[in-house]
């Protein structure tokens, strides 16, 4: 949420993504500019003009996805350079990709889809629409929490991308254990561990070793094995 015109507004995901996009381009077409240091105020007028979008929500939307690069206490705040946070950056359009190709476009959808997608495909559309910038990462381990990456089943050397976005799953404990385990029997820790971690609020009840331990029973085929979490 921003302020805009002395009320709080929240924007639609799709618009926060297409002004992400813009800065990126700006920053692309602007000769010494760097996704690391980028000025604020150039970039959220250039923003605003051509697309005759605000610039406080520009503004907001470059503060909300960086990291203030100079603090020169004695620089005004629109002087400020931003260093873009390109992991979240990446993973905000790799979000979008499933969306899209997954035909999934709300909370209410289905947050289990049937539907998968060929993995190096993925990589590449992914690519494709952060323009190929080698800063950004697309890759696999970006996923974790919007998708799963497992074997096709036919052909177990190829690997297919199944969206299984965390924020699509019910907030509640109890259903999201359900949803869980209907989708996979037995999970191991680092593919669980996104869509557990999230429901801590930091009170005792939500402890991640507390859900785990309410909702889950581990096993471990050998010593030197991962532990397996399976529902309680």
């Amino acid at each position: 949420a921003f302020e805009l015109d002395g009320a709080m507004r929240v924007a639609a995901p799709e618009y926060t993504r297409y002004i992400l996009l813009m800065l990126l381009t700006t920053v692309a077409e602007n000769d010494g500019w760097e996704l690391s240091k980028v000025p604020e105020r150039e970039a959220c007028e250039q923003v605003a003009e051509a697309g005759g979008h605000r610039v406080e929500f520009v503004r907001h939307v470059l503060r909300e996805y960086s990291e203030a690069d100079s603090m020169d206490v004695d620089a005004s705040e629109d002087a400020r350079t931003w260093a873009l946070d390109l992991p979240r950056v990446s993973r905000e359009f790799a979000s979008e990709l499933l969306l899209e190709v997954m035909g999934i476009g709300t909370k209410e959808d289905d947050p289990v889809p049937k539907d998968c997608m060929e993995l190096q495909s993925m990589l590449s559309k992914w690519k494709e629409r952060v323009f190929n910038i080698d800063e950004l990462p697309v890759e696999a381990s970006q996923l974790r929490g919007l998708a799963l990456v497992e074997p096709c089943k036919v052909n177990p050397s190829e690997m297919k991308v199944w969206p299984f976005i965390e924020d699509m799953l019910p907030r509640a404990h109890s259903e999201r254990f359900r949803v869980l385990f209907e989708r996979r029997e037995q999970w191991l820790w680092k593919d669980l561990e996104p869509y557990v971690a999230p429901l801590d609020t930091g009170a005792p009840t939500t402890k991640v070793d507390v859900l785990l331990m309410k909702y889950c029973r581990t096993i471990q085929p050998s010593a030197d094995a991962p532990k397996l979490y399976s529902k309680r």
